[in-house]
């Protein structure tokens, strides 16, 4: 793999492999596709509520759910800036757990504080991992989240410094490319 308009052996860096790449992109696939099973999950259930139910969590939901499909268009266009705007992405979905998790707190808090909450505390919400409304999936695309938001960082700090250019997977015929 190699950047266009920079000699491999002139920058001394060592490049992303494509398999590298076509793995976190696999990655980036299952975590918006497991996400957007949750999204779903969350909206169904919210549907058949016949009670009010606050629209917070699904809001967060449908902001993860575009950070990760920008995620994944940012590794699939394989471009530097796209790289840029995939790590803001994953930091964005991350913080959006991170707030997710703190309304969970400040609704759990209240509903202890309640005489009614505190001696029927089967009318409390469940909170999985201290979050509202959560589940498995959400907690398997948080991880998975944070696996690429590293990949992203440790590969956008291996690239040469200034480099706005598409990267180019070579194969084939050159000596230099399967090295």
């Amino acid at each position: 793999m190699i950047e266009e308009g920079l000699s491999r052996r002139a920058s001394g860096k060592r490049y992303i492999k494509p398999r590298d790449f076509g793995f976190a992109f696999g990655v980036a696939v299952f975590a918006a596709a497991l996400h957007t099973i949750a999204l779903a999950l969350e909206l169904f259930r919210a549907a058949e509520s016949h009670a009010l139910t606050a629209s917070t969590v699904t809001r967060v939901l449908i902001l993860i759910e575009l950070c990760l499909l920008v995620t994944v268009a940012g590794l699939w266009a394989r471009r530097v800036a796209w790289m840029w705007l995939t790590s803001a992405a994953l930091i964005a979905a991350c913080a959006g757990y991170a707030w997710w998790y703190a309304y969970s707190r400040q609704v759990l808090a209240l509903l202890l504080s309640q005489s009614f909450y505190q001696t029927h505390a089967e009318a409390v919400p469940t909170h999985h991992f201290g979050l509202i409304g959560a589940t498995w999936l959400n907690l398997m695309v948080f991880m998975t989240s944070g696996v690429l938001l590293v990949w992203v960082v440790k590969t956008l700090r291996g690239m040469p410094r200034g480099c706005v250019a598409k990267i180019i997977f070579k194969r084939g015929s050159s000596s230099n490319a399967s090295r």
